[in-house]
């Protein structure tokens, strides 16, 4: 680890007007892969990051608060920010960097929306739901061994869970945050083929989980089932999964 970073990184002002944190979220990440730093090691300061990035000190601290949120770094109290995980390297290849924040948070909203809806799926599903979700279902898990990606059939297996739920607003808000989460969605579609079999069985386990509370009507067993899938799929995308393991 160098001792000066000030040296050894070139001075690049960032000139999108735009999401500047979300920028600065996607240097960190490019910094801590390229100077090698492993779990334990400390952050650039505040302000040495702010001059390295030419922003102020407020877009920094919400980079810096992004990272935390997303587990990758932790502020220890008057010493500053240090790696708590490794960063999502296989992400990162797939991605531009600095779009992993907003992809991220994206799974948070859905955390807010989905286990909710899959809980009046349950509740309110009618036959032809259910017949149209297992359908669905079968399509996801041929797809998925196929060697090809399954994203299509993994979203339109969740909508035909939020049809379920009779309220057409639910479709309307997936809807929106897919749109401008297909980047990190294809990224996690296609490391997921690149995973072992085992792992493509645990992510069809989950979808079959929630299918199976809807069908008996359980609407509790339903959230949970959907908070514990889109939770591991946050999970799978930021653990930095080898294939093979």
């Amino acid at each position: 680890m160098p001792d000066s970073y000030e040296s050894s990184q070139q001075i690049t002002a960032i000139r999108r007007p735009e999401r500047l944190p979300e920028t600065v979220y996607g240097r960190i990440l490019d910094i801590i892969s390229s100077k090698g730093l492993t779990v334990g090691d400390k952050l650039p300061p505040e302000t040495t990051l702010a001059q390295m990035f030419a922003v102020s000190r407020p877009v920094v601290r919400e980079a810096l608060m992004r990272l935390r949120s997303d587990g990758i770094i932790e502020a220890r109290q008057g010493s500053g920010s240090y790696l708590s995980r490794p960063p999502p390297r296989r992400l990162m290849s797939r991605m531009q960097p600095a779009h992993i924040s907003s992809g991220l948070a994206g799974y948070e909203f859905r955390l807010g929306l989905e286990p909710y809806a899959a809980r009046l799926a349950a509740e309110n599903r009618s036959a032809h739901d259910l017949t149209l979700m297992k359908r669905q279902l079968g399509k996801f898990e041929k797809r998925l061994h196929s060697g090809k990606s399954a994203l299509a059939e993994d979203l339109l297996l969740h909508r035909s869970i939020l049809e379920a739920t009779g309220n057409p607003l639910f479709l309307v808000a997936f809807d929106a945050v897919a749109s401008r989460l297909q980047e990190i969605m294809t990224a996690v579609s296609s490391m997921t083929q690149e995973d072992n079999d085992k792992r493509k069985t645990i992510v069809l386990k989950e979808h079959r989980l929630i299918v199976s509370a809807i069908e008996a009507q359980d609407g509790a067993a339903a959230t949970r089932a959907m908070d514990q899938h889109l939770n591991s799929a946050r999970r799978r995308a930021i653990d930095g999964f080898e294939p093979g393991t």
